[in-house]
């Protein structure tokens, strides 16, 4: 019995101690190991960066006297993306080093072009990039693609700065005169290893080149995009033929106007090289028409021809405020259609004849006026190819209007609420009505609080609301008032009651 007493006893007192020793503090080295643990275990996350799936797009075409052909061409490009952000903005840079000219594609809406286009897919965190080989290209090029990404950090530690990366690859474009070429070219740039966006296409005719044996006639656009009223132009290449020696008469051209000859598309030949026809033409006012060039070999008297089309593309207005305010910002629209072939250029000139903003390619651009613009006229001008098309369009920039006393409305007896609108900026914030000042009668103002609106057009209106009571309840309940904005410009004199 004593010796289970004494068991039961020591126990408790073992307990006892393993509660002390939990109690005791940790020394300063314990904790900062601990720590370390706990931060070695946190989730590691990765930094804005930018990763190209490859390198390198690779392109083969052989030429001989069937045409051009595709071998292989590697078309598309994924860019993956890494990091904890948000509200991520893609802007791609061909540059074609041969003739120093770049292309520039800021998004899938607004960017794509005949030959590139960008497809994102920002939920799944990268962009594709695409592209379609030039057919009529017979030499060799390379062309670079950079890449440049911005998007707003959500870490905790950044949250809200703008992060950029960039990368670059390149587009490699190359032309062998015969099949056997290309099969050791493709053995050496290993294209053989295809991919899902890799085309291999057997040696056969490309679809659209119409030919005869050992000749070759393709134009630049199968379908040109014109605006009506002005000229077009075309390019025929005509492959294993001398255009200065092998034709036993001059070329022909045929048109087919849809849907009748009253669109007044012209077309004809204007000149030619060893291996080009020009053809150009008034565009059709409305429609298209069909443009059929024939030519006739001299050796063998063999008729050859090729058609492509002519689209009339109509003019709209471009898309922007015909009155601007000062420090707004404006955006402007060309709106110009789609073009074949044309080099597009907005200007927005000043009042001396001096272009304040330079736009390519149809791209949207913003314009925010100043003070010193205020009476000033602005003029927006649309040139294809160096000649302006369409009339000027006029930008007027005005100081923002006045404010004013929009309602007075009775609320209750003795009590109106004035209901008022004052327009614009000042000093960079909403040009407010700071007071309502009394200019005669038995009154005193305040402003509802929470009652303020602000819409952001562009003029941008500031709505307030102010209530109206008696000084002194026994006189009379009468005042005449107006309204005082922020940059100090005042409203009319308003009366309570109408007279």
């Amino acid at each position: 019995m004593y010796n289970r007493k004494k068991r039961v006893i020591e126990i408790y007192f073992v307990l006892y101690l393993a509660a002390l020793i939990l109690l005791i503090p940790q020394s300063k080295k314990e904790e900062e190991e601990n720590g370390k643990i706990l931060a070695d275990n946190r989730i590691f996350q990765l930094p804005f960066n930018l990763k190209a799936e490859k390198n390198a797009l690779n392109t083969l075409l052989t030429f001989d006297s069937t045409g051009m052909k595709i071998v292989s061409a590697d078309t598309v490009n994924t860019i993956y993306f890494t990091g904890n952000v948000k509200d991520v903005k893609f802007e791609f840079e061909i540059e074609d080093q041969s003739i120093n000219r770049k292309i520039n594609l800021m998004d899938e809406k607004s960017g794509n072009t005949r030959y590139f286009r960008v497809s994102e897919d920002l939920e799944n965190q990268n962009a594709k990039f695409m592209w379609h080989p030039v057919m009529n290209e017979l030499k060799n090029n390379t062309f670079v693609v950079n890449v440049e990404a911005t998007a707003v950090s959500n870490d905790p530690e950044t949250l809200g700065a703008v992060v950029k990366d960039n990368i670059r690859f390149i587009l490699n474009y190359q032309v062998v005169y015969d099949f056997e070429g290309a099969a050791v070219a493709m053995e050496m740039t290993g294209v053989n290893d295809t991919r899902i966006d890799t085309v291999v296409i057997n040696p056969t005719v490309d679809s659209r080149t119409l030919f005869s044996p050992n000749v070759i006639l393709t134009p630049t656009d199968d379908i040109v995009r014109s605006i009506a009223y002005t000229k077009w132009r075309n390019e025929i290449f005509v492959f294993g033929l001398d255009l200065n020696s092998d034709l036993r008469r001059q070329p022909i051209i045929e048109i087919s106007h849809v849907p009748d000859k009253s669109n007044k598309g012209t077309a004809k030949i204007v000149g030619f090289t060893n291996n080009t026809i020009v053809v150009e033409g008034d565009t059709p006012e409305f429609g298209s028409m069909k443009v059929k060039l024939n030519i006739i070999r001299h050796a063998d008297g063999k008729e050859l021809s090729r058609e492509f089309r002519v689209i009339a593309e109509l003019l709209d207005d471009p898309i922007y405020s015909e009155i601007m305010y000062p420090d707004v910002k404006f955006t402007i629209e060309p709106n110009l259609p789609m073009l074949s072939n044309r080099e597009n250029v907005t200007k927005l000139m000043n009042s001396e004849g001096r272009a304040v903003h330079v736009s390519e390619n149809n791209m949207p651009f913003t314009f925010t006026p100043t003070l010193a613009d205020i009476d000033k006229e602005y003029t927006i001008e649309r040139y294809v190819n160096d000649k302006i098309i369409g009339k000027k369009f006029k930008i007027s920039v005005k100081d923002f209007p006045e404010p004013e006393i929009h309602r007075i409305a009775r609320f209750e007896k003795n009590k109106v609420r004035v209901f008022t609108n004052s327009y614009g900026l000042h000093q960079g914030a909403e040009n407010y009505i700071k007071s309502i000042e009394i200019t005669e009668g038995n009154a005193v103002a305040r402003e509802i609080i929470g009652a303020q609106n602000i819409s952001k057009d562009k003029q941008i209106v500031t709505k307030q609301v102010f209530e109206i009571v008696p000084r002194d309840d026994s006189k009379p309940f009468s005042f005449k008032i107006r309204a005082i904005a922020q940059n100090n410009k005042k409203s009319k004199i308003v009366s309570y009651p109408d007279n």
